[in-house]
């Protein structure tokens, strides 16, 4: 992982050029509403103080030089040449956002020299990948003066997933990256892409995440087909009722209804993402009105239904969860992210961290040989870009 300082120092011996950007992209939790976003519903996430660090300086031709820190790898690239590449690379992370952005008739006008890293774990459900796309198109926005808005530059991240890395993801990771405010949780309404602010006072509790250990890559799991799982449900529920677009639509009587005419899989499914929007909802007046322990009960009631229901946990992330549940103090926790792998979120008060961290490392390290790395987050600010150096005297700027 690697800081800002260093980052600069790499730029600067790898380009012999001063950076001339730095671009500052969070990752984010989702506090609750998982696999509801690519199904119109309701999420709640916001941007988390870890984050994927850009410096980047401009060139006077159309070469593109990209150095990614964290994986000391680099590729190279021109604006006349689009790569033909077959399955996955690292760096179609940045050249995808390019591509997304021709299709927008938006050209960078000159190369870029790019170094990147950060403090994200990746594998871990916290959106490196949608910090490094979301942060890459505000520079370009940026530094090219495209005037595109921040929708669109979520727009953009999420169709890069879509069409480079082949994963089918919803906005939400891109969105909460831009979007997200301090003291503040997004309730994003994923059908209308509008959202409202929720303040957020956890009081004396803090949100601390368990990284299990798994890594997972969604594109080869099983998330695109829950996402078809979905789109099975919707179209049944259609013939029923030509109105409905998304199971945003479906009720919990059309779900109750349905059991006996849908595929089983498909049935649970569907009625994980119907009670997974309601509890979002709760959720949301909950923290209104501070009442952290009904928080608490609806995560690890998620948690319940992504393991289930929707079945994209593991025995890793479950036992996790049965280990929290066994302390008292833990208010909530469920697993995070899209799936099978990465992290929980557990909701404790902070006085107890060090017992809750000294209890879960030396359960989890008895079960699987593996010491968990366990992270404490704080609501952050979404993406930020600043100058790093005054162009006219060709010196640092105190922004660092």
């Amino acid at each position: 992982m690697s800081s800002v300082n260093q980052l600069i120092d790499y730029h600067q011996k790898r380009y012999n050029a001063l950076p001339q950007f730095l671009v500052k992209a969070p990752g984010r939790i989702n506090i609750i509403g998982e696999h509801t976003d690519y199904n119109n519903g309701y999420v709640l996430p916001t941007a988390i103080d870890r984050y994927i660090y850009f410096v980047i300086s401009r060139r006077e031709d159309n070469k593109f030089n990209i150095y990614a820190a964290d994986l000391d790898k680099d590729h190279t690239f021109s604006l006349d040449h689009k790569p033909n590449v077959n399955g996955y690379a690292w760096y179609l992370h940045i050249t995808g956002v390019i591509d997304e952005f021709r299709k927008k008739n938006h050209t960078p006008l000159t190369g870029l020299e790019i170094t990147y890293g950060g403090d994200i774990p990746g594998g871990s459900g916290l959106s490196s990948s949608a910090a490094i796309e979301a942060g890459f198109a505000t520079a370009i926005n940026t530094i090219f003066n495209f005037a595109l808005t921040k929708l669109d530059l979520a727009y953009v991240a999420q169709m890069t997933e879509h069409h480079h890395i082949g994963v089918q993801c919803g906005i939400m990771d891109m969105y909460a990256s831009i979007f997200s405010e301090k003291d503040k949780v997004l309730l994003l309404d994923c059908n209308s892409l509008t959202h409202q602010f929720v303040p957020l006072d956890l009081k004396d509790c803090i949100f601390v995440l368990v990284n299990s250990g798994v890594k997972h890559n969604l594109a080869d799991s099983a998330y695109n087909e829950r996402r078809q799982q979905c789109e099975f449900g919707v179209a049944y529920f259609q013939t029923i009722d030509q109105s409905i677009t998304s199971l945003r639509d479906v009720t919990f009587q059309m779900i109750e209804s349905a059991k006996d005419f849908l595929d089983p899989i498909v049935w649970k499914r569907c009625k994980y993402v119907i009670e997974e929007n309601q509890r979002v909802l709760d959720t949301v007046a909950y923290l209104s009105e501070n009442n952290l322990e009904k928080v608490g009960a609806l995560l690890y009631a998620s948690h319940k239904g992504l393991s289930e229901d929707y079945e994209v946990s593991c025995k890793e992330l479950d036992d996790l969860i049965d280990i929290v549940k066994e302390l008292p103090y833990v208010l909530g926790a469920r697993m995070m992210g899209g799936g099978f792998g990465g992290c929980t979120i557990n909701l404790l008060p902070i006085s107890k961290l060090n017992s809750f961290k000294k209890t879960v490392s030396e359960k989890y390290k008895f079960l699987y040989n593996f010491n968990p790395d366990i992270i404490e987050v704080n609501n952050a600010q979404g993406i930020t870009i600043d100058s790093l150096i005054d162009l006219d005297t060709n010196k640092y700027t105190n922004q660092v």
